[in-house]
Order: structure tokens, then C-alpha cells, then sequence
């Protein structure tokens, strides 16, 4: 509906679908994937191959994406030690997603 979204309505729909093998599964890809890109960000070159992509890409009508992937590229490269940011947010999933399959389905502090 029109309801924004709020940690009570968030828990309800997640705790709805009852998804708990698909969701873990996502974290574990979300922090493969964040992994991957931590290794990404520090290979030479990678930095000026996204800048030489700019001219095809604006020719190509696709500016807006290479946009999302160089700034993209830079935020994730700012970040420094990769596991310093994956590592709490999967922690913290992990532990909302077991409080909400919980027997008692009590939910830590959001």
C-alpha cells in the first residue's frame, strides 16, 4: 500500500514470505559479492578503463549506467578494508532474519 516503509511492517512482510533457506542463501551472495568487488576496486587499470568507457557509453545511450558504475566504483574503492562494511551488515541480517524465525520471534533493537 501506501504505508512507508518501518522496521514493524519490514519484519512482518520479511517474516511473511517465509523464506528463510532463500534469504540466507542471498546474504551469503551479498557477501561474496561484496568480497569480489574489494578485489576489483584494487586492480590496476580498472580506474582508467571506466573512464575510457565514457565516450561509448554516451554514444551508446547508456550514460546513466556508466555513471552508476564509476561513482559506484569509487564509493566502494573509498571504503578501504571491504570486510570493515560486509561483515556487520550480513552479521546484523543474519541476526534479524534468526530473531525472526525464532520460536519466541522476538526482534533485537532495529
Amino acid at each position: 500500500g501506501d504505508a512507508a516503509i518501518n522496521a514493524d511492517n519490514y519484519a512482518q512482510a520479511y517474516y511473511a514470505c517465509q523464506n528463510h533457506e532463500a534469504r540466507s542463501t542471498q546474504l551469503d551472495f551479498i557477501a561474496e559479492l561484496g568480497n569480489d568487488l574489494g578485489k576489483v576496486v584494487n586492480i590496476p587499470g580498472i580506474s582508467m578503463l571506466l573512464r575510457m568507457s565514457r565516450s561509448p557509453a554516451k554514444s551508446m545511450g547508456v550514460e546513466a549506467l556508466q555513471e552508476f558504475l564509476e561513482s559506484g566504483f569509487q564509493a566502494f574503492k573509498a571504503l578501504g578494508e571491504i570486510d570493515d562494511f560486509i561483515v556487520p551488515i550480513v552479521a546484523r541480517e543474519r541476526e534479524i532474519m534468526s530473531a525472526l524465525f525464532a520460536e519466541n520471534n522476538v526482534l533485537p533493537d532495529l
